[in-house]
């Protein structure tokens, strides 16, 4: 199942590589570069085109039972605030890597960067 997920994401990476290709071609990626010390023909693609890693903006918690798509070795960011406990799966956060949600009455921003 593990190699299955690994070459779907690595498809779903090369996918996504070839159309931020094409969209950094049409227009630098949404970056003004006149004035840049580095010539723009130069500065060639180095991932994700702009805002293509999206937020959770609204995350939705199972128990861990209801996580059938976790496995016990995947790891979790955690975050105990203001007596609440929250658990954020690595596998997730490995494509979204931006979790805005709130905490022990508190807003937070969860980031991780793979």
């Amino acid at each position: 199942m593990k190699v299955m997920n690994w070459r779907f994401a690595f498809l779903v990476v090369l996918l996504a590589a070839a159309v931020s290709a094409r969209v950094l071609s049409r227009d630098d990626n949404g970056f003004d570069l006149e004035g840049s010390l580095v010539p723009a023909d130069e500065i060639h693609l180095g991932g994700p085109p702009r805002d293509g890693i999206p937020a959770i903006d609204r995350p939705k918690f199972v128990s861990t039972e209801r996580a059938g798509f976790l496995d016990g070795e995947d790891q979790v960011l955690g975050l105990v605030l203001g007596g609440e406990a929250k658990a954020y799966p690595v596998p997730i956060m490995n494509w979204h890597e931006i979790v805005n949600d709130h905490v022990g009455g508190e807003r937070v921003a969860v980031t991780y960067c793979p």
